[in-house]
């Protein structure tokens, strides 16, 4: 769970990088060694995560969005993540 958040911060932070380049993130991103790499290795692992964690839940389609999902109003189960973080805690 926390490698995903980091990734999804990664992925934030290069897109931010990507369409304001005067952010202080731009320089640090694109000057790192291998950030672009780091970028591939995240869109893998946030895939393989959505895949391994997959949502059956059925959507309806939306009529405010033709030919496609909203996902509103439908109920999903999520996993209650405290276990991982009191599993963090106790590991330090």
């Amino acid at each position: 769970m926390f490698h995903g958040l980091h990734c999804l911060n990664s992925v934030r932070l290069a897109l931010e990088a990507a369409f304001n380049v005067s952010s202080p993130f731009a320089h640090q991103f694109f000057e790192a060694p291998d950030s672009f790499g780091h970028l591939q290795h995240c869109l893998t692992y946030l895939r393989q995560s959505l895949l391994c964690a997959a949502d059956a839940t059925l959507e309806t389609e939306s009529e405010h969005t033709p030919g496609g999902v909203a996902g509103n109003g439908v109920a999903h189960m999520c996993r209650d993540p405290s276990g991982n973080t009191e599993m963090l805690v106790r590991s330090l």
